[in-house]
């Protein structure tokens, strides 16, 4: 894959990245200046947004990592550090595997966190954003955009989704619940409490994969009250429904955040060019 591969959003960034150096005089284009250029692209701002984050955090922490520098005689082109070179070829290799003939922002952001010794991938791991969360959220854009428009019924309500595998793990999710409620009744009902905790305060929380985990932590522990101090009955059954019980209850909560943590951003965050 040739740099004649690379989309109008990302000569942009390249441009912004060389400006980001000429402000702060370095005589080079590292992995920070080319991260701060790809701050100025809104595509890359929802998905700071979506991975909990957000612009001003991020330039923060690059301003903070850097100094200014002394280069005053400088040029329309700046030399790419080993790094930065690094990041586009990496860049080009996250468009292969996403079978993408191009190379946009988004590759560029990715290809930004997975050269991981740099400035760039620093600041956003100090940030939280993951380089495998990264990929998800941009595999779920781009399949976004390259959606039909939402039916009647989507723009209504805001909450109709096709999740893959619905029509397989919904039976049996229902299965498990059954089974978890004739073994020990107060177990699925302590861990749906439970569960609802983290729910209700999922906007405390910085990012959608600490509110998950914490829906099932929650989930887990409401089942062992439940089953253990309130539940009758043997203590193979008591630890049966402990297990069953957040097994059950934990992931269509978890669906349910998922939708209200995406819901939310898409009103709040801008919309990608």
């Amino acid at each position: 894959m040739s740099a004649y591969n690379f989309d109008d959003r990302v000569r942009r960034a390249l441009q912004r990245a060389r400006e980001e150096a000429a402000r702060l005089h370095h005589a080079h284009v590292g992995t920070e200046h080319l991260l701060l250029g790809l701050l100025h692209d809104q595509g890359v701002a929802l998905m700071l947004t979506n991975l909990g984050t957000g612009v001003e955090q991020v330039r923060r922490g690059v301003e903070s990592s850097v100094e200014v520098g002394t280069a005053t005689d400088l040029g329309p082109d700046f030399p790419y550090t080993s790094r930065a070179k690094k990041v586009l070829e990496l860049a080009m290799s996250e468009a292969q595997e996403l079978n993408h003939s191009f190379v946009g922002a988004e590759h560029l952001f990715l290809g930004v966190l997975g050269e991981q010794k740099g400035v760039g991938a620093q600041v956003l791991t100090r940030a939280g954003v993951s380089l495998d969360a990264a990929r998800i959220e941009t595999a779920r854009m781009m399949r976004a955009h390259s959606q039909p428009p939402a039916t009647s019924l989507s723009r209504r309500s805001g909450w109709f989704v096709t999740i893959p595998g619905t029509y397989i793990l919904l039976p049996g999710l229902i299965g498990v619940a059954l089974v978890a409620w004739l073994l020990s009744g107060p177990a699925v009902l302590a861990a749906i409490a439970a569960a609802l905790v983290p729910f209700f305060l999922a906007r405390r929380f910085r990012s959608i994969a600490s509110a998950a985990f914490s829906v099932f932590v929650a989930a887990g522990l409401g089942g062992v009250v439940g089953a253990f101090l309130i539940g009758s009955g043997s203590i193979e059954t008591k630890i049966l429904a402990a297990v069953l019980a957040p097994l059950a209850v934990a992931p269509p909560i978890d669906v349910l955040l998922m939708l209200q943590w995406s819901d939310r951003h898409r009103r709040r965050a801008p919309a990608p060019p």
